[in-house]
């Protein structure tokens, strides 16, 4: 008899993250949605989704979480109809997630679903990746396409689409990449056709795309043959059959280095029957709103994935007898496991706030939509806070997706290199989850797409004010001498970042108008950043891109502090994790200022 792991229950770090503020999202559900899920204040609100996490943890830590390897190496196949053809033991995985009402779990609660917020759907996903991250990937559609249908489609098209995907008979993809654009969206060269009936044809093709043999494909492309660039894209719909005939074909399953259970392909639309999501010329800005979820659950990814790497790495290192003792209590394996522990620490703070800011900006504007009688004034006073949310997703998103795309594979090597020879063999799973984890600097956006939002976004908060800026640097000097040593240090972090952005903006400054300033001579620097605001659009900023990916680093190591501080604050017993990851993080805050000093002599 197989052993009871339950993946929910023996992490009680997720029961921390997921119920600091879960409990607020209460007030934006329906009448409809309470009386559905049997709540009545915020506290059996909360109840209802851990009971749902404890549930599916079991089923996740004692039946998914052994067949990983057999999932891996079972091959995928199409058969003549384009049907993807699993292997036995993803194919009993995902029998068993829809047995136990995954796809319900998450789609909306107006057509059959339980609608459980983004963060608990999160929460399930991250202990998903941690049994299988292949399993993973073939079971988040359900409620993340009916999600997208909701939000943006017409009546008509959520009554069709909405009830199969929210009872697992219709799965679903999202078709963005092309064969020549990867993130250049304007590049994209597929395109509809309205129809005199007003549907469309649509004609291209799609490349990489996760889960491509589902019955129902998402797809952003031109809005007619004639019109290119951001500004003329739209999203279709678009149904892997109409009736019994295939309307596009699945063309290729990718060979890849890992998540071999995930079925990545491309996709050949000629003359695809397809329908307009929501508005015309639209997609770009559907896209954009839809990426941030992407890239969150990308972060959960992250944290789910370094959650078995830990676990596999101490596991081994605890057994493992070298010298007389277990290779754990040796000086240099025991600092990469506590390296391991403090970054899987710090991810899942920010990733988990993240997901609660999410849920809490796609609720509330939903409970706005749904009440325009609202009072003026409370309605106003809440679309401030979901413009706060937003503001701060909008910098914690590139931040936490850079992070786990180049620390997560790192940890996966270490875990390796503590198995030793073993590590490198199939029979261990450390090898797995290099290649596996090798995918997180890659798709939703790379590492170096995060890095330029980063710096595009820093530029333009510092060049709205250049003074302000000046300003909170000098004030950073000063300030926190009453604080607590958590919050000093974490001062000093920010100091670090904002003299590194006084650097590039030195070097922006001598790039453009040759001005030889230093940043002692304030009222120049000041009168050069005013200079850069006004020819923003003309100037040249090489210097400040050459080093996007210091500043995005740095930025991450800042955020990731304040959360653990936040943390600490909240709970004192986690004030060492805080400090020690502070510790680690002024060095080489400091090695990445002076790399950028450095730069700006080239």
């Amino acid at each position: 008899m197989r052993q009871k792991i339950n993946f929910y229950t023996d992490n009680p770090d997720i029961d921390f993250h997921l119920l600091d503020r879960l409990g607020e999202l209460y007030q934006f559900i329906t009448p409809a949605h309470r009386e559905l899920l049997g709540v009545d204040d915020e506290q059996s609100f909360c109840d209802v989704w851990l009971e749902g996490l404890r549930s599916f943890g079991e089923a996740i830590g004692t039946e998914i979480a052994p067949r990983i390897q057999q999932v891996e190496e079972e091959e995928l196949t199409l058969d003549a109809d384009d049907n993807l053809q699993m292997g036995k033991a993803l194919r009993a995985n995902v029998k068993l997630l829809n047995d136990l009402g995954i796809a319900p779990f998450g789609a909306v609660e107006t057509h059959a679903g339980m609608g459980a917020p983004f963060a608990v759907q999160c929460c399930l996903f991250e202990m998903l990746v941690r049994a299988c991250p292949s399993t993973a990937l073939n079971v988040i559609w359900y409620g993340t396409i009916a999600e997208i249908v909701d939000r943006f489609g017409s009546q008509a098209q959520k009554d069709t689409f909405i009830p199969p995907l929210a009872s697992g008979a219709m799965s679903g993809c999202m078709a963005l990449t092309e064969p020549e654009t990867g993130s250049d969206l304007a590049a994209i060269s597929s395109y509809g056709e309205r129809q005199a009936d007003g549907s469309y044809r649509l004609y291209g093709n799609k490349r990489f795309i996760t889960n491509g043999t589902a019955d129902l494909a998402l797809v952003l492309a031109r809005s007619s043959k004639t019109f290119a660039g951001l500004k003329h894209l739209s999203l279709f719909i678009v149904p892997r059959r109409c009736g019994k005939k295939l309307n596009y074909r699945v063309t290729k399953l990718e060979k890849k280095l890992g998540l071999q259970g995930s079925a990545t392909c491309d996709l050949n639309f000629q003359g695809a029957t397809a329908e307009l999501l929501g508005e015309e010329d639209k997609g770009l800005s559907y896209m954009l709103a839809l990426m941030n979820n992407a890239r969150i659950a990308t972060s959960y990814q992250g944290v789910g994935s370094l959650e078995a790497i830990y676990r596999i790495a101490t596991t081994y290192a605890g057994q493992r007898q070298t010298w007389g003792k277990p290779i754990a209590n040796h000086e240099l394996i025991a600092e990469k496991l506590a390296d391991m522990q403090m970054d899987l620490a710090a991810i899942r703070s920010l990733a988990y706030k993240a997901g609660f800011h999410e849920s809490y900006v796609m609720m509330a504007r939903a409970y706005l939509e749904r009440n325009d009688e609202l009072e003026p004034v409370a309605a106003e006073k809440l679309q401030q806070q979901v413009m706060a949310h937003q503001r701060r997703l909008r910098h914690w998103i590139p931040l936490i997706k850079y992070w786990v795309g180049e620390h997560v594979p790192y940890h996966a090597r270490n875990a390796l290199q503590i198995h030793g020879g073993y590590g490198y063999t199939k029979e261990y799973l450390p090898e797995l989850w290099l290649r596996s984890t090798t995918i997180l600097s890659i798709y939703e956006g790379t590492s170096q797409i995060q890095a330029l939002m980063c710096m595009k976004d820093t530029l333009k908060d510092i060049l709205r004010s250049p003074s302000k800026f000046i300003e909170r640097t000098i004030a950073l000097n000063v300030k926190g001498l009453s604080e607590s040593m958590l919050r000093r240090k974490l001062n000093r972090a920010k100091r670090h970042v904002n003299a590194a952005m006084l650097s590039v903006f030195l070097g922006l400054v001598r790039e453009n108008f040759a001005l030889n300033i230093s940043k002692l001579q304030l009222k120049a620097l000041r009168q050069g950043m005013e200079r850069l605001r006004k020819n923003i659009k003309m100037q040249d900023f090489s210097h400040a891109l050459r080093n996007a990916e210091r500043i995005c680093a740095m930025k991450c190591h800042v955020a990731l502090a304040e959360s653990l501080v936040w943390d600490a604050e909240r709970d004192p017993r986690r004030k060492a994790l805080a400090l020690r990851y502070l510790n680690r993080s002024l060095p080489r805050l400091a090695c990445l200022k002076a790399e950028i000093d450095a730069s700006s002599q080239f």
